[in-house]
């Protein structure tokens, strides 16, 4: 394998796998406890998005929180890291096009857990989040590739 090749993998070692688990379990838990923080002030910002029918907001606004905790402790249990990893990538996927289409109609709507902590407007959550959904992506494509390793017994040439 020619010397890019090894460089690649490095990136992608053990070292960068974790480093980044860590910052997206943390991310992904400091969200869901932000959220649970005030839970009535969540489901009023789900509502401004004026997608789901009334009720729905607050059911949402009740389990969303301990999803996202539950999922950034998962992340670290080997047999539920690609379940958790798929489902940490279609939420922030679905929040990022929820978010797009307020930022489209020029509604001005806190984004949920950070929104309140750090204002930031809807434009710069959306950048944020195609920079998360990337590494959360990657994270992802880390993880089964283990899981290959593990089940094949697999080595890459060195």
């Amino acid at each position: 394998m020619n010397t890019n090749g090894r460089k690649l993998r490095r990136l992608a070692g053990p070292g960068p796998v974790f480093c980044l688990r860590l910052f997206l379990t943390l991310l992904l838990a400091a969200a869901g406890v932000l959220k649970l923080a005030d839970v009535g002030a969540f489901a009023a910002d789900i509502e401004n998005y004026r997608l789901l029918p009334a009720g729905a907001p607050l059911a949402l606004a009740a389990l969303l929180p301990w999803l996202e905790v539950t999922l950034a402790v998962a992340w670290w249990v080997p047999r539920l890291r690609l379940p958790a990893g798929v489902c940490a990538l279609a939420m922030l996927e679905v929040f990022t096009a929820v978010v797009s289409s307020a930022w489209w109609q020029g509604l001005a709507i806190p984004a949920g857990c950070f929104g309140r902590v750090f204002p930031v407007s809807l434009q710069d959550v959306v950048f944020r989040n195609f920079v998360v959904i990337l590494a959360a992506g990657a994270l992802l494509l880390a993880d089964i590739r283990e899981a290959y390793r593990t089940r094949t017994g697999w080595q890459d040439s060195t």
